[in-house]
């Protein structure tokens, strides 16, 4: 469980962050936006994006380690991956509120 835990930290702290940044600028770039713009949409919505992450995958990985058997353990990341895509939607195509 340790290795997991290890693994599970290291994606949401390192990652996660570096994830969400390229998530927001490919949106922002496939929808025509102007860097300041993409990244008024990265400061804005990024921290969001890392807290969701870390309250959804982190308890997400503890129950598929710790309850699921090995052989659905891909079959349950792939429904929970589903709703985290659904939460990533909502912040990629919210706006963001001018200062």
């Amino acid at each position: 469980m340790t290795t997991v835990i290890t693994k599970v930290g290291i994606d949401q702290v390192l990652w996660n962050p570096i994830f969400g940044i390229v998530f927001f600028s490919y949106l922002g770039l496939t929808e025509g936006k102007k860097p300041a713009e993409i990244q008024e949409k990265i400061k804005a919505d990024l921290p969001t994006a890392v807290v969701g992450s870390w309250s959804y995958w982190i308890p997400a990985h503890l129950v598929n380690f710790r309850f699921i058997p090995g052989e659905q353990r891909l079959l349950y990341i792939n429904c929970m991956q589903i709703v985290y895509n659904i939460f990533l939607s909502f912040i990629g195509n919210k706006d963001v509120k001018a200062e």
